[in-house]
């Protein structure tokens, strides 16, 4: 098998995360209905729980309004720019890093919310039914020959894969679908499958250098009240500093230690790519300077390239990086599930 690299934007996690939709008149509208109902949930919370008495809750009253008002706080500033990453590139350029940091943390809250109050995107899971196979001791194995490098925040991948691996929580997948960042991922000798370029927007115990994020599985089939309920008692983890999410979570702006790091294993994996496939993915001119130095390291192997994408051609894709003028582009129409690639 060919080595494959699919490139992913906010339009494979769609509809299912409708925060990160790629056309900004749907993405702002998505999470506006987002806010309201999880405001609404807030509130029928509290409500229940603190006047009628009727809903058994852990938080106090002061918690859940705290969650209420950063939510609120999030939904006035989307209606006030053109995009989430607007506001916090603004934030960043004005050096308000405590009001990124605070961004940072309101996304992580409302990412978990989305993601424990419904399974993950059933794209995610016919891709793992397609290229998983039957390895030694009959369990499941990612093809190392298949590489991930994606511009989402989500975990919908990892999640997706647990039932086809027989686990329970993200941080028993260790070698079986390396990711990065990831608990641990320093002691691995292996190049990982999965790359977040951006990171991971959610809340996480930290234990040394470890980052474990079983609440995600946790809250699982918990109605949306208790979900929130949960989310505003990790608040207080956060303050205690036993809860975090800020050195897994950053913006392509942004320049750290551990960013270098995300970015060399992307051009590692981006430099033997002989098939790309980029699915739901707009170039943001934010992320402009990182997709040259990752085009730059895919034309070295002059790779077919498909493009899952009704808003991205050919045309445009040669346009933005001149280096794969010679590469053969093609485009799918199909949406509803990720191109598998005839190279496969």
């Amino acid at each position: 098998m060919k080595k494959i690299t699919y490139l992913l934007g906010a339009g494979a996690s769609s509809p299912t995360l409708p925060l990160v939709k790629g056309i900004p008149e749907k993405r702002l509208k998505g999470i506006n209905e987002l806010l309201e109902e999880v405001h609404y949930e807030i509130e029928n919370t509290r409500n229940n729980a603190f006047e009628r008495k009727t809903i058994s809750t852990q938080a106090s009253d002061g918690q859940l309004k705290f969650i209420a008002d950063k939510f609120k706080w999030l939904k006035e500033n989307a209606l006030r720019h053109a995009s989430i990453d607007t506001f916090a590139k603004k934030l960043h350029i004005r050096g308000d890093f405590k009001k990124l940091h605070d961004l940072k943390f309101t996304l992580s809250l409302l990412f978990t919310y989305l993601q424990c109050s419904q399974p993950p995107n059933p794209k995610y899971d016919s891709f793992f039914a397609s290229v998983l196979k039957l390895g030694d001791a009959n369990i499941a194995r990612f093809p190392e020959e298949i590489k991930i490098l994606t511009w989402n925040y989500d975990l919908q991948m990892e999640l997706a894969s647990l039932e086809y691996f027989g686990l329970e929580e993200i941080g028993q997948l260790d070698e079986r679908l390396l990711f990065y960042p990831r608990q641990n991922y320093l002691s691995s000798t292996h190049r990982p499958a999965i790359v977040h370029l951006n990171g991971i927007a959610g809340l996480y115990e930290i234990s040394q250098d470890s980052y474990r994020f079983t609440h995600l599985l946790r809250f699982f089939n918990m109605e949306p009240y208790k979900i929130i309920d949960e989310l505003a008692c990790f608040n207080v983890g956060y303050q205690q500093h036993s809860m975090n999410f800020d050195n897994l979570f950053t913006f392509a702006w942004e320049r750290r230690s551990y960013d270098d790091r995300i970015i060399d294993e992307a051009k590692k994996i981006a430099a033997e790519t002989e098939v790309l496939v980029i699915i739901g993915y707009s170039f943001p001119f934010f992320n402009r300077e990182y997709d040259r130095a990752l085009f730059a390291e895919f034309s070295k192997n002059n790779p077919t390239i498909y493009i899952q994408n009704p808003n991205l051609d050919a045309t445009n894709l040669k346009d933005k990086f001149p280096v794969i003028k010679n590469c053969d582009i093609r485009q799918i129409n199909q949406i509803d599930q990720f191109h598998l690639p005839e190279e496969l």
